[in-house]
């Protein structure tokens, strides 16, 4: 790989690793606001939808930060 791609893709992995931090922070917040649902919108349709949510930005984000590792380790 030629210096000018090794550039572009360094540019790239940190876009990745900014995007795994922006949705590791709404994951976060997600959680906080289903900590503090009152009781009686805990196990409601509302309360599971947000953890599905918090499920979904957690995969997300480790695919995220492994697929960045991987070009650091592998490609770069």
């Amino acid at each position: 790989m030629n210096k000018l791609r090794r550039v572009h893709l360094k540019k790239a992995i940190e876009f990745i690793n900014y995007a795994a931090e922006v949705i590791s922070e709404v994951k976060e917040e997600e959680q906080e606001a289903l900590d503090n649902l009152p009781e009686n919108l805990q196990g409601s349709d509302r309360a599971e939808a947000m953890q599905d949510c918090i499920d979904i930005l957690c995969e997300i984000q480790v695919e995220l930060e492994d697929r960045a590792a991987e070009l650091e380790d592998d490609v770069l």
